[in-house]
């Protein structure tokens, strides 16, 4: 298995992806193919689907992280109609989809299938997610748009950002975000993702992705905080994918054993909360968001200030590195 740092060169395709913006060029690739890309999408209700994509476009509304568990209706069977015509097919997805799509496929010749799935921290119940969704809209008003990680003030300083009815954007740091705080603390994840067994470096997947935190201390030429991604090839097809994409890219070869250590969710499954069963039945009772979490929220404010120390560390990093260039100039 080998391991990159990468990011795509188009500045915008970049800035409207989660980390580096690899899966874009990834796409295209079998675009070009006259193949087919399946991702993750919100639909009218900002409820997380899988879905299918023929063009860029449509592509484009796979990009960028939705923090909650996604539908797989009937996904599978689309996947083997498309393998079955002779198409080429891109699946991206949870660890867990993807090998659930490879075992239904056991009887199905793939040799045209390319399957990427993401280094996952878990994913949260729908209960919780539906929760701050409806309290969000009510202190809203009618919400046309979440972006999970809004990159305006930086990748490693992200925010969630919501547009409500008149097109204002609002947005938050993650750090400050009532939902993202319950999220990253694991608060409300699934049951299986305290346990997963699709964690680890050794996949089903060909490639896999996820953001490569850490990455610019050993790619310090990589590293300007606009995103960068981490790569991890698997087999042959990956390698194959990758390569078909690489003129979009802008990637060099990293540490495995490295990257781990920056990003433990690769091979290490959270621990869970002990309050967790108290809050998702409080929210299904009809509690409210802010009302269920409240005195988890109130427990973990030194997880917030952690949070915010480490936001500070890198936008003093970031300021120390414009310095440098200007001094270089």
């Amino acid at each position: 298995m080998k391991a990159y740092a990468a990011y795509n060169r188009d500045k915008k395709t970049r800035y409207e992806s989660s980390s580096g913006g690899v899966f874009p060029a990834l796409a295209e690739a079998v675009l070009k193919q006259q193949g087919v890309v399946f991702g993750v999408r919100f639909d009218g209700d900002f409820q997380a689907v899988y879905d299918c994509a023929q063009t860029m476009e449509e592509v484009r509304k796979f990009q960028g992280a939705k923090y909650v568990f996604p539908s797989t209706d009937g996904v599978y069977l689309q996947v083997k109609a498309y393998l079955e015509q002779g198409r080429y097919v891109l699946f991206t997805g949870l660890p867990c989809h993807t090998a659930g799509l490879l075992y239904y496929l056991r009887d199905t010749d793939q040799s045209t299938l390319f399957c990427v799935d993401l280094v996952c921290h878990g994913t949260p119940e729908r209960t919780a997610w539906n929760a701050w969704l409806k309290e969000e809209e009510q202190r809203r008003g009618s919400i046309t748009g979440i972006r999970m990680r809004d990159k305006s003030r930086g990748w490693t300083d992200y925010r969630i950002a919501v547009t409500d009815w008149s097109g204002i954007e609002h947005r938050e740091y993650a750090s400050d975000h009532i939902y993202m705080r319950g999220f990253v603390g694991s608060l409300y994840l699934r049951k299986p993702c305290y346990r997963c067994r699709f964690r680890g470096m050794e996949r089903s997947s060909d490639l896999t992705l996820g953001d490569y935190w850490g990455g610019g201390r050993i790619h310090p030429d990589l590293d300007d905080d606009g995103g960068l991604s981490l790569i991890l090839c698997h087999t042959k097809k990956g390698k194959k994918l990758l390569e078909s994409a690489a003129e979009k890219l802008i990637y060099a070869e990293t540490d495995p054993e490295y990257a781990v250590t920056q990003n433990k969710a690769l091979v290490c499954s959270p621990e869970e909360p002990v309050e967790r069963e108290a809050v998702l039945r409080a929210l299904e009772k009809g509690d409210g968001f802010r009302r269920a979490t409240a005195a988890w929220i109130r427990r973990n404010t030194d997880g917030k200030i952690r949070w915010r120390i480490r936001r500070m560390r890198r936008l003093y990093k970031k300021k120390i590195r414009l310095l440098k260039k200007l001094y270089v100039l």
